[in-house]
């Protein structure tokens, strides 16, 4: 897998970037529009460039993947997922604070 910082998923790469990955995954499902999504953007790359030897950041465009919002059962975005081996460990759907962000980050760090 390439060492990107954050990775683009689709449907057609899933399984490669996601299931198969060494680290942990918080996948974000987000839209360029959705404007919860634009407020975490800032601290998802910072936290990204900060945590990337522990998790893998990723992100989803909720426009162009349907089967994973349906996967994911994504009504609400932003919706971030921690997977590990495709299990899904934890989720967050459509934090209005980046401090709803930041606990979520945090407490997966804790359980890695």
């Amino acid at each position: 897998m390439a060492d990107e910082i954050v990775l683009h998923v689709t449907e057609a790469n899933y399984e490669d970037t996601v299931v198969k990955c060494d680290k942990p995954v918080l996948l974000a499902i987000g839209a360029p529009w959705c404007i919860d999504c634009k407020r975490i953007e800032p601290m998802f790359m910072e936290y990204a460039q900060k945590y990337h030897d522990k998790i893998q950041f990723a992100h989803c465009d909720f426009d162009t993947e349907a089967g994973l919002n349906t996967k994911f059962r994504v009504r609400h975005i932003p919706t971030l997922l921690l997977i590990r081996k495709g299990e899904i460990l934890d989720t967050l759907v459509e934090p209005k604070k980046v401090e709803a962000f930041d606990e979520f980050v945090q407490k997966a760090l804790k359980e890695i």
